[in-house]
């Protein structure tokens, strides 16, 4: 008989444990402010994504149809923003609809996305901040140097755009072997999982 009400009294209890827990969540001020940036994080990517997709695949379709060579590194530039568009911007969505970094396709398909979502996404990131680059040289040889800067052959400016993937892709490519999903909690994250031998390698492509 008393075994009956002590386990009754110890179930009363965590229903009133779990009620006071779900009441202080909902009562929780913090929780409505997180909320609402989650919503507003999410309406500015969503944003940003449209605008990206329309926007650069317009400037590569211009690109495209006139073929000016002082273009290429402006369309090479709209080639890796539409990459993370691509690549970054549904991730970040991803993460604030589900409210957390997880990971959400597992096992070796899971393990072949991490690495390449990633790697693509970082170098595209690196070749836009080496086109930018490459378009303020170029503009300013146009200004102090013309003579120097009519020197300049579509050769050239190709082999220069092909350097910033070259550049990207060496620099990021210790990627896929960094990149790794790792348990946490009950969900899986996308994220480096740094050794010594990675280290190592990481450091010697950036002195190099």
């Amino acid at each position: 008989m008393s075994a009956s009400v002590n386990l009754s009294s110890n179930a009363s209890d965590d229903v009133g444990a779990s009620s006071n827990n779900t009441s202080l969540r909902q009562n929780c001020p913090l929780t409505g402010v997180f909320v609402r940036l989650s919503q507003v994080s999410i309406a500015i990517h969503a944003i940003t994504l449209l605008a990206s997709l329309v926007g650069n695949t317009f400037l590569i379709a211009v690109f495209v149809r006139i073929k000016e060579p002082i273009m290429l590194p402006i369309a090479n530039m709209a080639v890796s923003d539409l990459l993370v568009a691509i690549f970054l911007i549904p991730r970040l969505i991803a993460r604030d609809v589900i409210g957390s970094n997880a990971f959400l396709v597992q096992g070796n398909g899971g393990l072949f996305l991490c690495k390449m979502c990633t790697f693509l996404s970082d170098i595209s990131l690196s070749v836009s901040t080496l086109s930018l680059v490459l378009i303020a040289v170029e503009r300013f040889l146009a200004v102090v140097y013309p003579m120097v800067y009519k020197k300049i052959t579509v050769k050239v400016r190709r082999f220069l755009v092909a350097s910033t993937w070259i550049m990207a892709m060496a620099f990021h490519s210790p990627y896929f072997y960094t990149m790794r999903l790792v348990a946490n909690a009950n969900h899986q994250v996308c994220q480096s999982s740094w050794n010594q031998l990675s280290i190592t390698v990481q450091r010697t492509f950036a002195i190099t």
